[in-house]
């Protein structure tokens, strides 16, 4: 391969060099170099739809994208206006008011983090009572997604969940699901509820996700037909009364949502607990269960009446033990669907569909839809300083051993298996794409050392290290999280995390739009948002500004392959390379596009 060297860099201009070569279907993109500066009014050119396509996602002209973006936002979680009443509640503002809507969008867009992961619990929707929903939401929600479009920002909506419900110590369900069965809300007799800890202190979920109430609620929810087959609220069985109503409550949600053309797709329930499902004798509980919901999902040696309907009408059964194989005629429904037993209802036909396994359940092959759309989508975290905030230099633990794994090349590597093996995890549902919907790291890890010091170096080499490989594994995925009225002291206000890449503490001058961010060296990287083949490696280096992207092209692919480059590390211009075709750099969008046509 012929190449061009680089010859010149310095720290004030620098260069972008695509090493020009001869090979057929190859490209290679290097960059060392600084963008010009982007106006604040720049618009991603990216547009059109987002499919699935094998393990990979696509756009409309058939362009393999990698997603980049964040979690709106921690404080989703808790009500913006608070009542003693937990009817009488509003999440109008999360995750902020409409009015800050253009600067955190306008923010967002000029780190390249342009597909959101909205945070949405249930009961922001249904909190007033059952099939009683938030219109005022409902409207600031469209309203708020409306506005992103304007900025180039797509957003996959996330109901989201965590210990069942705020009213057993966590966040997602309406306060009346539980009223409605017994049980009584927030219970000092159950420790672990946010609310119950102390101001300081680590954010160590596993005691509230074993709490009675959540393990009730969660069997109920997912398995009462099993578990609790006579009992019945209104007139029905639990686990229908429950699902029914989380069901039409998304499904406002997406009637809501459906003019938008920025909406590409729900996250179905965010880290589902097993409740009591796999616990064998309640008497003797296993501890890992209990404490880390884990559960192994018990084997189905033959299909189910439900299999064989789904299969005989064309659908992939969930647990995929028979194929699908249409027996009616192509102008005939099953009878059963006929009779109004079961039927397929799409308000989004195209939506992706997220689906999340329990945070420790390592068998996803039950979750198979066998709709188009599916995408697995798990979370990656470093566990130890996520639940003992405490943090060591080029170190990781295993989750459950304390030998520690030294040296920044041990860790990247640990990193790499974690990450390979939830992705392989995934493909329990199939040939699917992979998309993190959480990543992210704690930054008030050492007794917030660095809010005491103002040394966030520390925090630059975890971030370099973690980010990095979610570059070296090509992943897609959306940093937990953005939280706009996160603070030094109180965090994101939920459960004592502090995760947000943002905060008005660390904001020194409201004219730059980079003041706030935490780590931005290694959280606002360059990418390649679409590629016109297949990508094959992405490494960058934020202390060289070297960017090198190399992907097999396709010629069938007539769109220009787009490469994102921040103006936050590259504010004076760029030399750029290619190897095997051409580019054209657009800094008024951030953008650098390659097309390797006629080669």
């Amino acid at each position: 391969m012929d190449k061009t060297n680089v010859r010149r860099t310095n720290a004030r201009w620098g260069k972008i060099e695509f090493e020009c070569g001869r090979r057929p279907s190859w490209m290679l993109i290097a960059v060392l170099a600084f963008m010009l500066m982007i106006g604040s009014s720049a618009r991603a050119q990216s547009s059109g739809g987002i499919h699935t396509d094998g393990t990979a996602f696509k756009d409309g002209q058939g362009r393999t994208l990698i997603l980049r973006g964040v979690n709106l936002g921690g404080t989703s979680k808790i009500p913006a206006k608070t009542s003693s009443d937990p009817a009488a509640v509003s999440f109008v503002g999360r995750p902020f008011p409409l009015d800050q809507a253009d600067e955190h969008f306008r923010r967002l867009q000029s780190w390249g983090l342009t597909f959101e992961r909205l945070i949405v619990p249930w009961e922001a929707i249904e909190h007033a009572g059952p099939g009683v929903y938030d219109e005022a939401y409902l409207e600031y929600l469209h309203e708020l997604v409306k506005r992103a479009n304007a900025y180039g920002i797509r957003v996959i909506i996330d109901f989201h969940q965590d210990f069942y419900s705020r009213a057993s110590g966590g966040d997602g369900a309406p306060y009346w699901t539980l009223s409605k069965i017994g049980l009584l809300p927030d219970r000092t007799n159950e420790p672990g509820a946010p609310q119950k800890q102390p101001a300081r202190g680590p954010g160590y979920w596993p005691p509230t996700a074993a709490r009675l109430s959540v393990s009730t609620m969660d069997t109920l929810f997912w398995a009462g037909n099993d578990f609790a087959p006579a009992l019945k609220v209104d007139g029905t069985p639990v686990q229908e009364w429950l699902q029914s109503h989380y069901v039409n409550a998304m499904r406002q949600v997406a009637l809501r949502m459906r003019d938008l053309t920025n909406v590409v797709g729900y996250d179905t329930y965010n880290e589902p607990g097993p409740g009591f499902v796999g616990v064998p004798d309640l008497r003797s509980p296993d501890t890992f269960m209990m404490v880390m919901g884990h559960y192994e999902a018990p084997a189905s040696p033959a299909p189910s009446y439900w299999d064989l309907i789904q299969a005989a009408s064309g659908f992939t059964p969930e647990k995929q033990t028979v194929a699908a194989n249409r027996l009616w005629a192509p102008d005939t429904e099953d009878l059963w669907r006929r009779l109004g037993v079961w039927d397929v209802v799409e308000i989004s036909p195209g939506a992706l569909i997220a689906q999340e396994a329990s945070a420790f359940d390592a068998n996803q092959k039950d979750l198979a839809l066998g709709v188009p759309g599916e995408v697995s989508e798990p979370h990656f975290y470093d566990a130890v300083p996520m639940l003992s905030k405490h943090y060591e230099m080029d170190t990781t633990y295993p989750i459950f051993s304390n030998k520690p794994i030294t040296g920044s090349d041990a860790v990247v590597e640990a990193y790499t298996k974690q990450i390979d093996d939830a992705k392989s995890k995934g493909q329990g549902i199939g040939q699917v794409p992979t998309w993190f919907g959480e990543v992210g790291i704690p930054y008030d890890v050492n007794d917030k050392q660095a809010y005491r010091t103002g040394d966030f170096s520390a925090l630059d080499e975890y971030a370099r290290l973690y980010y990095g490989v979610l570059d070296r594994t090509l992943s897609s995925y959306a940093i937990w999280c953005y939280s706009a009225d996160n603070s030094n002291d109180t965090g994101d206000h939920w459960n004592n995390e502090d995760y947000s890449i943002y905060s008005p503490d660390q904001r020194k001058d409201p004219n730059d739009i980079n003041s706030g961010g935490r780590t931005l060296n290694e959280v606002v990287r360059p990418y390649p948002v679409a590629t016109a083949g297949t990508p094959v490696s992405v490494e960058f280096d934020s202390k060289s500004k070297s960017f090198r992207y190399a992907f097999k092209a396709d010629k069938a692919v007539s769109a220009d392959t787009e490469i994102f480059f921040p103006s936050y590390q590259y504010p004076k211009g760029v030399v750029v390379t290619v190897d095997g075709g051409t580019y054209r750099v657009d800094p008024a969008h951030s953008r650098i596009y390659v097309s390797a046509r006629g080669r």
